[in-house]
């Protein structure tokens, strides 16, 4: 009986444990979990346009919960964010690729790899969002949040 009870507290213990070890890793990944309320098929839809560029004002207009519209708000700056940066690195890219056609093709395969991290977060951000959870991206969560 005594065995059964200690294993029990040790069973409590190391699921408390579990769930404090899960909130730090979410805090830490900059994640928020939305809570017990679950998400409706239209709003998954939405959250999934919201990360889909231009459709992001699509997400943002149609949806009255905070939750779609933060990730549409989060998206529509990713979108101008990613936009920016590769009208950013067209000058350097034709400017390297007139110098020398080698060097151009090596700053191409660098825009290739910054487009690949682009599509990484914005998928890894869908799929948060589809979980019910928000995935601040870095720099830019701080930035939706004073929308």
């Amino acid at each position: 009986m005594e065995t059964r009870r200690g294993q029990r507290q040790e069973e409590d213990t190391l699921h408390s444990a579990s769930i404090e070890r899960e909130a730090i890793d979410a805090e830490a990944l900059g994640t928020e979990s939305l809570g017990p309320e679950p998400l409706t098929d239209e709003e998954r839809l939405l959250i999934l346009f919201a990360y889909l560029g231009p459709l992001a004002f699509v997400s943002l207009l149609a949806s009255s919960r905070g939750f779609v519209r933060w990730h549409a708000r989060q998206g529509i700056l990713f979108a101008t964010f990613v936009f920016m940066t590769f009208v950013l690195l067209r000058l350097p890219h034709t400017l390297l690729f007139k110098i020398s056609p080698f060097l151009g093709q090596i700053f191409m395969t660098v825009e290739i790899l910054i487009g690949a991290g682009f599509f990484l977060v914005g998928a890894l951000s869908v799929i948060r969002g589809l979980e019910g959870t928000r995935f601040r991206i870095p720099f830019l969560g701080n930035v939706v949040d004073r929308f």
